[in-house]
């Protein structure tokens, strides 16, 4: 390199844009060349911006210079990738009406050609395209009743489709616009006696009965006779009276009568003959009855609930009934009770909750009901519950107990029901316990004392919050030496000593509790190795790991030891590249070519390729080949047929065949079978009718000559409509008359549009329309007004009040006189106002504010005009604004205000308007703070210019932000120090007074490991901390019989297992709370404990 060319590169970025990397020095001492590298990927050669074409790759050869503006140059260095094109594919398609292929859309066939980009694998594919269209034709029919089209009848008129294959594979759609004309039916509804003869048949009995009258055009005609027939009636009429009895004969009966008969006549002239049975009896009075009933008595079709003396007679008179009636009615009661917890009632049923609402039935004395109704109040026995905790005894109700346990009582209450007394009762005995200690050179127990010595004879008692003592036992042992340690030690990631974890390289120290030991370490933290593995695969791969992905994954890791001893940790990122699968479903007819073979058979074929991605391609071929079909299509109509074909035959035909070809181009040939019939009947009808004409289910609006032909049962009809249509007539007239007209036998008055509607001479409706303008001939109208100075009317203005008259003559040769009552009132005169007002005047309706003239129109009290003027002078008012702020008061204008606010003050001014002076008065008080504030002992705290560091209540005064004083009023706690043992063996301060110890030397007293009378006894606790359970290793190869205890740092003893002879155990945290605790192990000849924590 040019020994001038000295680069001093500080920071280089890459830039990737285009397939190019660019190189930048951003500081150097003579910024003389840029290096690029110009990536590039092309299909079979690429010319460069040198000029050259290459048709190999290149990355070291071609180098070319630009010379910038800036006499920097640019060097740019190719690398170059030509990819050779791949062979060409060739896809051979036949499909119906159009075809979509590479993102495009052909209807048309062809030879098509797609170029695929370098990415794609440089390959040229080719579209050999067949498109076949679609045939279509349509039939029109009309037929009687149901038609046979393709091996279906159908019954109702639309339009259908029948959907074939054609030779080529694409549909042909045949469509058939059907309209089936249904039959006509006229019904005639009959009513005669005992017989009726019709079309020549005599009927005896009632029924529906049809005709049918077929003709050689159109469809049958159906004619329904409904017929009822009403034959002679005979009733009896049963008559029984106690005297003379006139019948519907006119004839008076004084005996009874079975033999008279009266013949009635129904509204269709059928007779009906009616036979008298008449009893003429004398009337019968039976005694009167005497009935005594509960509630209410049912007699002779009525109830009575009352008691009193009913009679009866029957319809006919005949026989008479006295009723003595008595009605006794049912007794109620209430029965009221009183019980403890439960009561068993008459009915037997046992309650426990209050009632008032069960009820029985019993027999009274007069045998009516008497109903009880039970009113039912349902005592509860009292319950009390008494909860104590005692020292080794408990008197109650002058019984001592020296056990917990639960105790009742029962006694009787005031509402003279049981009351139960429960005692739930704890009693707790003195305990002894042994506080093991180990300390250097001095300890201070919790009875005050400092000992420099070993000693197992001293006592304390403590009382719990029950009142009950325990005695704790010092077992405290003086230890001289001190020790320490220098440590080296390599670790990965992090380290755990001394109860610490520490995650980078350092020298740490640790002091214990106790001041006995101080160790050093030198840690040196070395952390894993992360590395990626970039796969890319096709379908799927197996990895270092030994799993097989078939689906990209940049989450899979493994883990291998490094030449340091820690963790490599390798993370996979492989991405799966998919082997396509394409599927091509052909319908062919006999053969298919695909891929230069030919297959003739139905099956699924495949061909594998490779794709651009290097990945396997299979291309699958699902055939289905298809042969040629017959159908033959039966037909069979009246007179001639017109076929798909297009010819129509008017003789039967049974060997003329049309080929269609189905949806996938395959053909179907159509063999013709056609019964033409003959018309048998002819008939003509002339029908004339106005507007239009329903005829065989189709209306007809314009005359003409329409012919039906109908298939009937094998016989063909024909029918001929001469057919005459006329239209409704309008006319209109239009007429001006004096005060009357006469049109068409009617008298108008009044000018309007009137209609009638006429009949023709064909019997259509004729309307005609009169539109009539009727004017009033020698009227006289009057018009009275009243108006202020003067009235113009007709053309002359009128100052004065008068009646004036004027005549017209109408060109309708309508006179007319018009009369004028004229009433002339004078507008009033002139008002003038002086006025002088402060800041603004209101003057009819209206709010002024500047001086002026202003004027006024009204009305006066005739409705003329009147007006006002106003000389107005306007003298404004005078306002000032003062903002004050100022400490819990101020005074203003002779008054005191101690809140903020917006005051005024209003006095007059020269002018005789008001002066207003306005106050914002903003009042900032005196704020009194008053503050808990609680520091460890040996801190302080300062309050303006004071400093505190005892407890007690001071008040200091400040100058706030607002200028006014502030009071502080500082309540201080200075809280003692204390200690809890952590899980490290740790003695720390909470900070808030509520540790144990109140020493730190009592608490490291407190926490260390003690054994007792044999140290060479130990046991293992793991894990500790804990948080659920933790496990008690040790040895007791004699099965001997053990004590274990968990004790809490104040001595007490929590939990005791007996008789353990295991060498494990496993102590369950349960109701423990979190915090430090012992667990002590007891045998014969030796005790010992260990601390443990629960996090």
């Amino acid at each position: 390199m040019n020994p001038k060319i000295k680069l001093l590169i500080l920071f280089f970025t890459l830039y990737i844009s285009n397939d190019i990397l660019a190189i930048t020095s951003l500081d150097s001492e003579e910024d003389e060349f840029c290096y690029e590298i110009d990536f590039q990927h092309h299909c079979d050669s690429f010319t460069w911006i040198n000029g050259i074409t290459y048709t190999v790759s290149n990355s070291i050869e071609a180098v070319d210079t630009i010379f910038s503006s800036s006499s920097c140059d640019s060097i740019i260095t190719l690398d170059l990738t030509i990819i050779p094109s791949s062979p060409s594919l060739t896809y051979y398609e036949e499909k119906c009406d159009s075809h979509e292929w590479k993102g495009s859309t052909y209807n048309t066939s062809g030879i098509y050609y797609y170029y695929n980009s370098y990415d794609q694998g440089c390959g040229i594919e080719t579209l050999e395209l067949t498109i076949n269209n679609s045939a279509n034709s349509i039939d029109n029919q009309e037929h009687c009743e149901s038609f046979l089209w393709n091996g279906t009848t159908y019954t109702e008129s639309g339009t259908y489709n029948f959907i074939t294959s054609s030779s080529d594979g694409c549909d042909s759609t045949a469509t058939l616009n059907l309209t089936i004309i249904d039959s006509p039916l006229s019904t005639t509804s009959i009513s005669a006696c005992q017989e009726y003869e019709w079309n020549g048949t005599n009927y005896t009995e009632s029924g529906t009965y049809d005709a049918i009258f077929s003709n050689s055009e159109v469809c049958d005609s159906t004619a329904r006779l409904i017929l009822q027939l009403d034959e002679h009636l005979y009733a009896v009429d049963i008559q029984e009276h106690c005297s003379p009895f006139t019948w519907v004969d006119g004839v008076t009966y004084t005996e009874s009568n079975s033999e008279a008969t009266y013949t009635l006549a129904n509204t269709i002239g059928c007779d009906s003959i009616i036979t008298l049975n008449l009893t003429i009896s004398e009337g019968l009075n039976f005694p009167a009855d005497t009935i005594e009933s509960c509630n209410s008595f049912y007699w002779n079709g009525t109830t009575y609930n009352s008691s009193g003396t009913y009679t009866f007679t029957n319809e006919s008179g005949c026989i008479n009934e006295t009723l003595n009636l008595t009605i006794l009615e049912n007794s109620y009661s209430i029965d009221s009770q009183t019980h403890c917890e439960s009561f068993m009632w008459l009915n037997g049923i046992t309650y426990s909750e209050d009632n008032n609402s069960a009820s029985i039935i019993l027999d009274a004395a007069n045998g009516c009901d008497s109903v009880i109704t039970l009113n039912l109040d349902i005592l509860e026995t009292s319950l009390n519950t008494i909860s104590d905790t005692a020292c080794n005894s408990y008197t109650w109700n002058e019984t001592t107990y020296t056990t917990s346990g639960i105790y009742e009582e029962v006694s009787t209450a005031s509402n003279g029901c049981d009351s139960l007394i429960t005692l739930n009762l704890i009693v707790r005995e003195i305990s002894n316990v042994f506080d093991f200690q180990i300390q250097c050179q001095s300890f201070t127990w919790i009875d005050g004392i400092t000992y420099d010595e070993s000693n197992n004879s001293a006592t304390y008692t403590l009382t719990d919050s029950f009142g009950c003592d325990s005695i704790v036992n010092l077992d405290l042992t003086i230890m001289d030496n001190f020790s320490s340690s220098n440590d080296t030690v390599e670790a990965c990631n992090n380290f755990s000593w001394n109860g610490s974890v520490y995650d980078a390289s350092g020298t740490y120290i640790y002091n214990s509790p106790n001041g006995c030991i101080k160790d050093t370490l030198h840690l040196q933290i070395i952390n894993n190795s992360y590395t990626i593995d970039t796969q890319e695969h096709c379908g799927s791969y197996t990895w270092t790991d030994g799993v097989t992905y078939f689906e990209s994954n940049n989450t899979a890791t493994v883990i291998f030891d490094s030449s340091n001893g820690c963790d490599s940790i390798i993370t996979l990122n492989l991405t799966l590249l998919d082997t396509s699968i394409t599927t091509t479903n052909i319908t062919a007819c006999e053969e298919y070519v695909w891929n230069g073979t030919t297959y003739s058979e139905s099956d699924i074929y495949e061909e594998i390729f490779t794709s651009s991605n290097g990945c396997d391609s299979l291309s699958r071929l699902d055939l289905t080949i298809r042969g040629i079909s017959n159908v033959i299509d039966f037909q069979e109509h009246c007179g001639e047929f017109t076929w798909i074909d297009g010819i129509t035959y008017d003789e039967s035909n049974n060997e003329a065949t049309y080929i269609l070809a189905d949806s996938y181009g395959c053909d179907s040939i159509v063999t013709l079978s056609l019964e033409i019939n003959e018309i048998t009947n002819i008939t003509y009808d002339n029908v004339s009718v106005c507007e239009a004409y329903e005829f065989y289910g189709i209306t007809y609006d314009t005359s003409g000559t329409y012919t039906i032909l109908q298939d009937n049962n094998n016989s063909c009809q024909k029918t001929i409509l001469e057919l005459s249509v006329f239209n409704t007539v309008f006319t209109s007239e239009y007429i001006t008359a004096c005060q009357t007209f006469e049109w068409n036998g009617e008298v108008y008055n009044e000018s309007g549009t009137y209609t009638q509607t006429l009949s023709t001479t064909n019997g259509c409706d004729s309307i005609v329309s009169l539109n009539l303008t009727v004017n009033n001939g020698s009227t006289s109208s009057t018009t009275s007004i009243t108006a202020c100075n003067n009235y113009t009317w007709n053309g002359t203005t009128y100052n004065e009040s008068g009646t004036y008259t004027i005549n017209f003559n109408e060109e309708s040769e309508c006179d007319s006189t018009a009369i004028l009552i004229l009433n002339i009132n004078n507008s009033s005169a002139p008002l003038n106002d002086t006025v002088t007002a402060c800041d603004n005047y209101s003057w009819n309706g209206e709010t002024y504010t500047e001086s002026g003239i202003y004027t006024y129109s009204s009305n006066n009290t005739e409705g003329c005009d009147s007006l006002a003027t106003l000389f107005l002078t306007i003298n404004n008012s005078y306002q000032s604004t003062e903002d004050i702020t100022a400490c819990d008061s101020y005074d203003w204008n002779g008054s005191t205000f101690t809140e903020s606010g917006e005051y005024s003050f209003v006095s007059t001014n020269q002018a005789g308007c008001d002066s207003t002076l306005i106050l914002e008065l903003t009042i900032n008080n005196t704020e009194v703070y008053e503050n808990d504030i609680e520091i460890a002992e040996g801190e302080s705290i300062t309050i303006g210019n004071q400093t505190y560091d005892e407890t007690g209540i001071y008040t200091d005064s400040l100058l706030s932000i607002n200028g006014c004083d502030s009071i502080i009023i500082t309540n201080l706690t200075i809280i003692p120090k204390s200690y809890n043992c952590n899980s490290n063996f740790d003695c720390t301060d909470p900070g808030d007074g509520t540790g144990y110890f109140q020493t730190l030397e009592a608490c490291i007293e407190n926490c260390v490991t003690s054994v007792v009378e044999n140290e060479s006894f130990n046991f293992n606790i793991y894990p500790n901390p804990f948080s659920s359970e933790t496990n008690l290793e040790f040895q007791n190869s004699n099965r001997e019989k053990l004590i274990i205890r968990v004790i809490d740092i104040r001595g007490r003893i929590l939990r005791e297992y007996k008789n353990v002879t295991s060498n494990h155990y496993i102590i369950k945290k349960e109701s423990l709370t979190k915090g430090m605790y012992y667990i002590q192990i007891e045998s014969k000849s030796k005790v010992v404990q260990k601390p443990i924590v629960i996090e």
